[in-house]
């Protein structure tokens, strides 16, 4: 009896000793498995930094862009000659490899580039923001070769838009300046404050450095490859707005509808002077407009609805072809020519607006970066998973 329970208790003891190790391994093995587990995470995290890390200088510095130039590949090469430096002999870790996904954080898709925009944007209206930097060169012979490479692969893809004036106007008539439309926290707001920042127009091209259009803004309302057709495009647009509203000011004015009746009535007689107002009317209003633009160009402000105290042109002087080059009445109050800017940029298509920001961009940078530069080349994050003993790990990172 005595050796049967000598027996048990060593059975017993035995039992407990090896459920003890085993216990103990388990929790070794855990342990490791937990302190390998948060070595990978941090050390992914930490990668996936060093790769934001490499963002363009000239993306960042002149456009206020994140960015950093790299194919799938690419960020995989690099993601696994960190995991073998870190890994390397050590005995506990399997590294089986990597793979990363960029197309999520393109710059060329919109949404991606419109987040960009939007935070740059707010940190315009900040008191911290500086002036753009100049892009720099690579070299000397980093510049274009011709100027149909130039326009080769632009993220608008040449998308045409069209301007509804009529409801441009409409919207117009019922506020007391653009500032009333404009002035408010939403998206749109921000990427106008973003494009006023940084591109120029024609009336405005400080501190921005040299560029491939001197009208920028004019080109994202427009989308023309050259100059002066999207001056003559936003030249037609402020005409177009300004020969509305000049034309409810005067239907509005008994004096002026007046005035043009009796000159009508000098020139036609009975009920066709009613179809000579309109058309004098209609004349009246255009040249009025004409001379509000040439007035904008000059620096001077325009009122949405105009008085007889802002209103500059005659009807004799339209009617003899003797009007003066530009009429100034001495009033200078209301908007600008940027101000006009603004608002068609306000009243595009979203998406098609940011496309043409990112042409913009895109042709600057190969007109004076280096050749081959496309905006598609460049991310604004990562998404990577690895494979350590057996697990998956995965990562996202952006600006």
């Amino acid at each position: 009896m005595k050796m049967n329970r000598k027996g048990s208790i060593t059975v017993l003891a035995c039992l407990f000793f090896v459920t003890l190790v085993t216990l103990i391994s388990v929790y070794i093995q855990a342990a490791k498995a937990t302190a390998l587990s948060s070595a990978v995470k941090s050390l992914g995290n930490l990668w996936g930094e060093s790769i934001l890390a490499e963002y363009d200088l000239n993306l960042y510095n002149r456009y206020g862009i994140f960015g950093f130039y790299g194919q799938t590949a690419d960020v995989t090469e690099k993601l696994d000659f960190y995991a073998i430096e870190s890994f390397d002999q050590k005995s506990y870790v399997n590294y089986e490899g990597s793979k990363a996904r960029l197309y999520d954080y393109s710059l060329i898709n919109v949404d991606v580039f419109r987040t960009q925009v939007i935070k740059a944007g707010k940190y315009v209206i900040s008191d911290f923001c500086q002036s753009p930097e100049p892009i720099k060169r690579i070299d000397m012979d980093s510049g274009f070769s011709s100027q149909a490479d130039l326009f080769q692969c632009l993220p608008s893809g040449g998308q045409k838009n069209s301007t509804d004036i009529s409801d441009i106007v409409t919207k117009l008539k019922s506020a007391t300046s653009i500032g009333e439309i404009l002035q408010n926290t939403s998206a749109s707001y921000f990427e106008n404050c973003y494009i006023e920042h940084y591109f120029k127009c024609k009336t405005n091209s400080e501190e921005l450095g040299e560029t491939f259009f001197n009208n920028e803004r004019e080109y994202i309302i427009c989308g023309k490859l050259n100059d002066e057709d999207n001056s003559q495009g936003v030249k037609m647009r402020i005409i177009g707005v300004r020969e509305g509203l000049n034309l409810a000011c005067i239907m509005k004015n008994p004096s002026m509808s007046a005035e043009a009746m009796t000159v009508a009535e000098a020139i036609t007689s009975g009920p066709s002077a009613a179809a000579t107002q309109k058309v004098l009317i209609a004349a009246w209003a255009f040249a009025e407009s004409v001379n509000d633009y040439k007035l904008l160009l000059k620096g001077h402000k325009i009122p949405i609805m105009k008085n007889e105290a802002t209103w500059a042109t005659d009807l004799e002087s339209i009617l003899n072809n003797t009007e003066d080059d530009v009429i100034f009445t001495g009033v200078d109050e209301g908007e600008s020519y940027e101000d006009y800017l603004n608002f068609f940029l306000y009243f595009m298509d979203e998406r098609l607006k940011l496309m043409r920001v990112m042409d913009l961009i895109q042709i600057n940078n190969r007109y004076l970066y280096y050749s081959d530069f496309l905006l598609r080349n460049y991310n604004a994050g990562v998404f990577f998973q690895m494979k350590v003993n057996g697990r998956y790990y995965e990562f996202n990172k952006n600006y």
